[in-house]
């Protein structure tokens, strides 16, 4: 599975479609670069809005931004992404999301840790419901993650800034959950950007996980269009 991910300027206006051209722009670059793919490829959506490539339906993708940042996981198997940057966190939410475990473990942590740390479960919790095809009409509080557990470790494989053609290694966290058939990854990019990955429960699978960034201008002219 390749992941490719963007940095741009979040004060832009109309911040919500340049994300949504920047989620696509990654895919469509992913798709030429992994597949030699040149034409856009026409987009459906499944029974609960999911996308997916009509024409390639051995391909599988998943994308999600955030204000300043977007991502895009290529694979071939089913397959979830969220990103998310630190935001406030109420109480609400955290009502809503997290198991009665999960809120145990969670009222553990530092007043300075709980953005983060909720954001651990959140990103966990959004790239498994779009991995399944769901999306919130799956109940959050039906999965539950065990951050507190000792987490081992793997090798993610990520392309330099400088764009040059090796990889270097970055350690990722492979989280446990009470869902067995699937597997979660997770890493920080940037400062404060929380990146989470659900992917089939098979083994060998993430020795193949790639990580790029992409620079914005590879997906706008001057009109800032694609």
């Amino acid at each position: 599975m390749d992941v490719y991910y963007c940095f741009y300027d979040k004060k832009k206006e109309q911040k919500e479609k340049i994300a949504h051209q920047i989620g696509y722009g990654l895919l469509f670059y992913g798709l030429k670069k992994r597949y030699g793919i040149e034409q856009v490829p026409k987009i459906e959506k499944g029974k609960y809005g999911k996308p997916y490539l009509y024409d390639y339906p051995q391909i599988y993708f998943n994308i999600s931004h955030c204000n300043g940042a977007a991502v895009c996981i290529i694979a071939e198997y089913e397959i979830g992404i969220d990103i998310e940057g630190k935001r406030r966190v109420t109480q609400a939410l955290v009502q809503k999301a997290l198991t009665e475990r999960e809120k145990k473990d969670f009222s553990c942590y530092q007043a300075e840790d709980v953005e983060m740390r909720f954001l651990q479960y959140w990103t966990l919790k959004e790239s498994f419901i779009k991995a399944i095809g769901r999306g919130l009409s799956f109940p959050l509080c039906e999965v539950e993650f065990y951050l507190k557990q000792d987490q081992r470790f793997l090798q993610f494989l990520q392309l330099s800034k400088e764009q040059k053609p090796f990889y270097f290694q970055k350690q990722i966290h492979l989280i446990a959950s009470n869902q067995k058939k699937w597997q979660f990854l997770q890493t920080v990019l940037g400062e404060h950007y929380l990146l989470s990955i659900c992917f089939p429960n098979q083994e060998g699978i993430y020795t193949t996980c790639k990580l790029q960034e992409v620079k914005s201008s590879n997906f706008f002219n001057r009109e800032n269009t694609i």
